[in-house]
């Protein structure tokens, strides 16, 4: 993959935010909420048989464009105060409330530079989601497997996404009040 499109790096810079900030350890409860609770949403929506209109879908790409465009105003924004903290630590050195403020809007870019990712794949997902069929018979021999790959495969996976997004958004928006208030 070319070195401009490779988002590994984000996808890792975000995944170090999802700590205890105390320890400076991975959190359990951080990766079970933004991970293992999208999973399970997206579970029970396959079990309950959740089926997307079209309409849906199309409300689908409309959010996650307007999220990702939202999401890259906001990374300007984090970007300037990030420029602005690091001049004030320069000019007040060993100040550790400077510093923490540093650190915590360091991980904030990368976690909206994570979510405009996710909304971004949010935006696209619907599109081939709405180009799969749920009619796919597969035979092997004498046996006859009935795939539905929109119904199993599709919507639950939207379900997961948006699930990841809105917790994402949850966090990003939680740090930006706690920053600002402060």
């Amino acid at each position: 993959m070319t070195s401009k499109i490779n988002i590994y790096d984000i996808v890792a810079c975000h995944l170090t935010t999802l700590q205890n900030a105390k320890t400076g350890k991975p959190s359990k409860s951080d990766y079970f909420a933004f991970f293992a609770a999208p999973c399970l949403f997206s579970a029970l929506s396959w079990w309950a048989d959740l089926k997307f209109s079209d309409d849906a879908l199309n409300a689908l790409v409309t959010v996650g464009s307007l999220v990702a465009g939202l999401m890259l105003n906001l990374l300007v924004l984090i970007f300037d105060r990030r420029i602005k903290a690091s001049e004030n630590i320069k000019a007040n050195p060993g100040q550790p409330a400077l510093e923490v403020r540093a650190r915590v809007l360091k991980e904030l870019y990368y976690n909206i530079c994570y979510a405009t990712v996710v909304a971004l794949l949010l935006a696209a997902l619907p599109v081939v989601v709405m180009q799969l069929a749920d009619d796919w018979v597969i035979a092997i021999s004498t046996m006859t497997v009935d795939l539905k790959m929109r119904s199993h495969f599709g919507d639950p996976l939207l379900v997961a996404v948006a699930t990841h997004l809105g917790l994402t958004m949850l966090m990003i928006v939680k740090r930006t009040f706690r920053l600002l208030s402060d």
